[in-house]
């Protein structure tokens, strides 16, 4: 087994996973395949939709062996399918109907004998009602079994999946994480969230990838049991979700429930087809609403798998172009419970930024407040606080507004500025450190300005009281940090911007450091009051070389 990554974003990323039925691209979606109900048949999930990969039940397929009494040798011959066939082990049935009449010993004995190509062990599930103590007994049986199964294997050229349990229990997801990773398991699975995706709890689902993933190896795949709607794949993948299984596109059908990448509808309450897939063209709601019951259900079916496979292939391109928490964004808007999920992200802003690229392809795109927690953002402020340091012969900090042409320096605006400092200061403008307030990134110096993405990114210029509380946050902790690099700081006032939140927090923060300030208004940088901006910072100089003298 191998799985190799070819590009990363958040903690999403694309991968080849090797199997010995071919090679799977990641993330991918897995459709699951009931033995007795195949709305799509697996011939045409693979010639017609290009999918690489199903999943089926073993226990289902075991049952259903065994009533119908016929022989089966070998998946693939039994489903058709050329690709590789992931089987779980019937904790699902577990989850929902509270048992199963199979031991852990047959499930892989049985998965051996169909030449499975990833397989899983039989876990123990945990319901949403189960007590803390009932969830800590079913995790301490799962990691017994993990560990029995080590000397029950007997093909090597299987995939296990070794299964982390905990429900809504974040310590023992953790516990059981950890313990798992020890254990010989090519890849690792999240267990038991189906019940917060029916009950649209994301933030717990949230919390239970990140706690598995923090807690597992990161070269190996992970997967989640049962992901739901495509409207939250792009939330599972930023997490580091590398393949998911999902029968959502069989049951929404079975209920008349066609899907749209922003949420489902009611086949009844719809009259057009937001959607170009091969269904919705040959098809009008009307139209597909008079065929007889089990078309319908094969049609919104192949439907629905388009729009899940459909942003899939979305996420793989956003992921190449380094948006995809632009994506996440854009997904947050289409739900409420999305938007409260994705707002969790902020609580694992540094562990995701160990995983974003330092560089992307394409420029940050920033929108508003909800993109405050995203990796770039993090790992500008660890810079500029704990790697960057400024020129210790520089004592005047010097403040320059943020443009629209950038780097900075090569704007307009910013090269009649230092020219005008230049002149002025004259010998002394040595003495000046010149950085740039950005907004969200807070202080940006001229020495890193070109590095990604201070030079290569865009804003709606549209300022909420959020990101500028977090520019100037992030623009307090460097002063705070770097406080003895400077005496004294000039602040080009850039108020149309900033209102006089910055010069009331600068004003209060040099006060506090014992800095000695001065604002230059707006009016005198931004128009053609040349002289008397002259005028005043001839003054500075007087007094900032007197006050440097002392």
């Amino acid at each position: 087994m191998s799985f190799e990554v070819i590009e990363h974003d958040v903690g999403g990323r694309i991968g080849k996973l090797y199997t010995r039925h071919g090679v799977v691209n990641t993330p991918a979606l897995i459709p699951v395949l009931i033995p007795t109900k195949k709305p799509i048949s697996p011939k045409i999930l693979e010639t017609e939709f290009n999918c690489e990969i199903i999943i089926t039940s073993a226990y289902l397929l075991k049952q259903y062996i065994a009533r119908s009494s016929e022989n089966l040798s070998d998946l693939h011959s039994f489903f058709h399918f050329n690709g590789p066939i992931m089987t779980d082990s019937g904790a699902f049935q577990i989850l929902h109907y509270g048992g199963v009449s199979i031991t852990p010993e047959e499930v892989i004995d049985f998965q051996e004998k169909i030449h499975s190509d990833i397989a899983v062990i039989l876990d123990l599930p945990i319901g949403p009602d189960l007590t803390y103590e009932q969830a800590k007994y079913n995790v301490a049986q799962t990691l017994q079994r993990a560990k029995e199964s080590l000397n029950l294997r007997n093909v090597e050229d299987i995939l296990w999946v070794g299964p982390i349990q905990g429900g809504a229990y974040s310590e023992l997801i953790e516990h059981c994480a950890k313990t798992m990773y020890d254990l010989s398991f090519d890849m690792y699975a999240l267990g038991s969230v189906t019940p917060f995706m029916e009950q649209y709890n994301f933030t717990k689902l949230v919390e239970g990838i990140a706690t598995a993933k923090m807690n597992l190896p990161i070269q190996r795949p992970f997967h989640l049991f049962g992901a739901g709607h495509p409207l939250f794949f792009s939330l599972l993948i930023a997490l580091g979700c590398d393949t998911f299984d999902s029968a959502a596109y069989a049951l929404f059908a079975k209920e008349n429930r066609y899907m749209t990448p922003s949420g489902t509808y009611l086949l009844d309450s719809l009259e057009v087809f937001p959607c170009s897939c091969p269904v919705c063209i040959k098809y009008t709601p009307s139209e597909l609403k008079a065929t007889n019951a089990e078309l319908r259900y094969e049609l919104l079916a192949s439907h629905n798998l388009y729009i899940s496979l459909q942003e899939i292939r979305t996420i793989r391109q956003a992921i190449l172009d380094g948006r995809l928490w632009e994506l996440l964004e854009a997904r947050a808007r289409m739900h409420p419970r999305f938007l409260q999920a994705f707002s969790h992200l902020k609580k694992y802003r540094d562990w995701l930024e160990k995983f974003d690229p330092i560089s992307k392809r394409r420029a940050l795109f920033f929108y508003g407040k909800e993109g405050l927690s995203r990796p770039n953002l993090v790992r500008h402020q660890e810079h500029v606080t704990t790697y960057y340091h400024p020129p210790s012969d520089a004592p005047i900090l010097t403040i320059l507004p943020e443009t629209n042409i950038k780097p900075f320096r090569s704007s307009p605006g910013h090269i009649r500025l230092i020219e005008s400092l230049k002149e002025v200061f004259s010998e002394y403008f040595p003495y000046l450190h010149l950085v740039t307030f950005v907004i969200p990134f807070g202080c940006v110096p001229s020495e890193v300005e070109n590095i990604y993405p201070l030079s290569q990114y865009e804003t709606s210029r549209i300022i909420d009281r959020a990101s500028l509380k977090f520019a100037w946050e992030s623009f307090e902790e460097y002063l705070n940090i770097h406080k003895s690099n400077y005496r004294i700081i000039i602040l080009f006032n850039n108020a149309s911007q900033w209102n006089s939140f910055i010069t009331q927090k600068m004003t209060s923060l040099c006060q506090q450091l014992g800095y000695l300030l001065f604002i230059i208004p707006e009016e005198l940088y931004a128009g053609t009051l040349t002289k008397k901006l002259h005028q005043l910072l001839k003054e500075i100089v007087q007094v900032s070389v007197s006050h440097l003298e002392r």
